[in-house]
């Protein structure tokens, strides 16, 4: 560091800081962490800690799946079967005009997913076709009256979450534990 004496006060050095000194910047050293975190996140998809967050990102992504399904089958007049795959822990989306004749829809946001590889499908609740555990269970979204009530229970290890969908409000909650 360079001092200043002045003139006619005291003896006291004023520091000064030297032009092109060398460091970071607030900013540069946040850019570098949130760089050195998402690289960790993508090598260690595996710690614990992130496995939870993993989990409940599975079980809001299924929601708002749901939750456009209905909103879409009745916005734009179209049927959606949702499928829900047990062993393979994913789901798929189909769209028909009729009812009758499904097939994969154009939009690739509503064409379905997998879930990280800790969330396991439990089990699918339905009315009218009662708990499946294995195997696949289709939901379909009718224009005028949605899905049936059902419910979707999600597990990673000893916790559990359901995802209950009630046609009558379009609504989907995700309750902790098996309900």
């Amino acid at each position: 560091m360079t001092g200043m004496w002045r003139a006619g006060t005291s003896t006291k050095r004023v520091a000064r800081g030297r032009r092109g000194q060398a460091g970071f910047t607030l900013i540069e050293l946040l850019v570098v962490i949130a760089i050195l975190s998402t690289v960790l996140l993508i090598a260690f998809p595996g710690i614990n800690a992130l496995e939870g967050y993993g989990f409940n990102s599975d079980a809001r992504r299924m929601a708002g799946l749901i939750r456009r399904l209905d909103d879409s089958a009745t916005t734009e007049g179209l049927y959606y079967r949702l499928w829900f795959y047990v062993e393979t822990e994913s789901v798929q989306v189909e769209v028909s005009r009729d009812g009758e004749e499904f097939s994969v829809p154009e939009d690739h946001e509503v064409g379905g997913f997998s879930l990280h590889r800790a969330t396991e499908i439990e089990d699918v609740l339905i009315d009218g076709l009662g708990t499946v555990s294995s195997g696949s269970a289709a939901v379909i979204f009718n224009p005028s009256a949605g899905a049936d009530p059902f419910s979707l229970h999600l597990q990673q290890g000893e916790t559990r979450l359901t995802l209950s969908y009630n046609p009558y409000t379009g609504k989907v909650k995700i309750i902790q534990g098996y309900v």
